[in-house]
């Protein structure tokens, strides 16, 4: 792959919705929609706990018939989370998505902190640039 070079940090969106624990799952479900996003991250004390997905929300919530008002994000969220360091090449990342089956990698600092957000579309989007310039 013509990426080995190039890393996470380079295409991460810096922006990254988190969430509380304690959220009801109807809050976030919420956030999501708002900002047109397919992920959310929980965390706490600057902690990185778990990682609420669209995935999650049709397979934990939906399917499982869970009470969505009065349940938190924490009980149906997926943990532990998969993340990358912003330094992992964007084919590494690549193949841990397809080997994982994610969608969504939050990307942390040295210190496991939380720094940015990326993911199998924005990896795709890279390659085709990278193949069909626009």
């Amino acid at each position: 792959m013509p990426f080995k070079n190039q890393k996470v940090g380079e295409i991460m969106s810096k922006n990254v919705e988190t969430i509380l624990p304690d959220t009801p799952i109807f809050e976030a479900v919420k956030i999501l929609k708002n900002k047109n996003i397919g992920s959310l991250v929980i965390v706490e004390n600057s902690k990185i706990l778990g990682i609420f997905t669209e995935r999650d929300l049709a397979y934990r919530v939906v399917a499982e018939e869970i009470d969505y008002k009065n349940t938190s994000v924490s009980s149906v969220m997926t943990k532990p989370v998969v993340t990358v360091a912003e330094d992992t090449s964007i084919e590494d990342a690549y193949l841990l998505t397809a080997t994982r089956n994610i969608r969504h990698l939050p990307v942390v600092d040295k210190a496991n902190r939380l720094i940015g957000m990326t993911g199998a579309k924005d990896i795709l989007a890279e390659v085709l640039q990278k193949v069909l310039p626009i």
